[in-house]
Parts: structure tokens; C-alpha cells; sequence
């Protein structure tokens, strides 16, 4: 997904004044390397993105199957979006967790669940300034209670992205 124009005219804005006095600007490329462009050396690229992580370009999720739970990142991280569609005939709640791998039953979300209803759809959008941060890494479920996480089974597609 290709950077727009606006994006790259505000990226240039960010970084004026720290390109006015001659020293780089510290970039990520789109395999996700660290670079640092000077100059001229700014319009060799066609697509670079800032460090910065209200602007970098986030990693998608996605489960390629209902299940109960996915992992999105399993390192520290910000959820930036999170979406899911429930199979389930009954209602669900979509839980958030600061984890870096499969969550256990009885264990309290990070955010306040999202109730699902049967065969519906929910989403949670952080917004490029208000970023979830997690310490440990990234899961999301889908739970049939709304205090603590129990297990609904494998009846959530999850989407998301995160940084």
C-alpha cells in the first residue's frame, strides 16, 4: 500500500527544521530497516516512512479461520485497530490482552470488552494518536463472559492492525 501524497508532504513538514541544518532524518523503509536520508537523498525514495509511531505504517493481522483467540504480535507493541465477526448464536464479548501468546481462562482484559452480538461485527479503532501499548505483545478473543476471559471456542474471524 503506497504512501500518498499528503502523507509525504507532511512527513517532509515534520522533519524541516532537523533537515535545515544538515543532519539525517532517521526513516524505515518498507521492508521495516532503519534509514537515514539527508538532502537529495530524500527524493531517491518513493516510499519511506517516519520512525515516528503516530505515522509509521502499521502490520496487519488476520485469522485465516474462525478462531477463539489470536495473537497479533507476540513482543511489546500498539494496537492501532482491532475487528472481528462472530459465528456464534449467541452474544460474545471481544477482549483485549497484554500478552505475549495464548491467554487462559479467567484472566481480565486490558480494555473494556466489546459485547459482539450473534452473527455480528465489531471493531475497536485507537486512532493514529491514542495507540494501545502493550508490554508483553498483542491477543485478542472472543469470550462468552464480559469480566474475565472464558473461551467462547473458535467462532471469531479477528483482524487488526498494530506497530
Amino acid at each position: 500500500m503506497p504512501i500518498d501524497d499528503e502523507a509525504r508532504r507532511r512527513n517532509r513538514r515534520r522533519n524541516q527544521d532537523r533537515r535545515d541544518d544538515g543532519a539525517p532524518v532517521k526513516y524505515v523503509d518498507d521492508e521495516g530497516r532503519d534509514i537515514e536520508l539527508s538532502g537529495d537523498e530524500l527524493s531517491a525514495f518513493s516510499r519511506v516512512y517516519p520512525t515516528d509511531d503516530y505515522t509509521r505504517f502499521p502490520a496487519p493481522a488476520a485469522t485465516v479461520a474462525a478462531a477463539a483467540q489470536q495473537t497479533f504480535k507476540a513482543a511489546a507493541g500498539k494496537l492501532k485497530r482491532v475487528d472481528v465477526l462472530s459465528t456464534a448464536v449467541a452474544t460474545r464479548y471481544l477482549m483485549i490482552f497484554d500478552a505475549a501468546g495464548a491467554v487462559a481462562n479467567g484472566v481480565a482484559p486490558v480494555w473494556a470488552p466489546l459485547p459482539i452480538p450473534a452473527g455480528g461485527f465489531g471493531s475497536l479503532s485507537f486512532g493514529d494518536q491514542d495507540l494501545v501499548a502493550m508490554n508483553e505483545g498483542i491477543v485478542v478473543a472472543l469470550s462468552t463472559t464480559a469480566a474475565t476471559l472464558t473461551l467462547a471456542g473458535a467462532v471469531g474471524i479477528f483482524s487488526g492492525l498494530y506497530l
